[in-house]
């Protein structure tokens, strides 16, 4: 039996599978992301494409979703601010025109 929260959940509630930590961590993974981009990694209509979601699908780059986090997280240095108030100016720029 599965408990808690659809979206939320990781792979092996839904399948039907014993649960430990690792479970907790894709879980709290869910969070991370819906904190990031304000979205769930895995959305539906019904829970059977939620779990559809979580079983089959690779959810969008948050860095995709939300453009603040591309401003620190590209690989290349050169990329990258060098002073934080920088990235935080850049930041402000991008949330305002979205």
């Amino acid at each position: 039996m599965a408990v808690g929260t659809i979206a939320f959940m990781s792979p092996e509630p839904a399948r039907g599978k014993e649960l430990d930590v690792r479970s907790d961590l894709f879980s709290f993974g869910a969070v991370l992301y819906q904190m990031a981009t304000s979205k769930h990694p895995f959305e539906g209509e019904s829970a059977a494409t939620i779990f559809d979601g979580i079983l089959n699908r690779i959810p969008a780059s948050p860095a995709e979703l939300n453009p603040v986090l591309a401003l620190s997280s590209t690989r290349s240095s050169a990329g990258r601010s060098r002073r934080i108030a920088t990235c935080a100016t850049k930041a402000r720029r991008t949330c305002a025109r979205n």
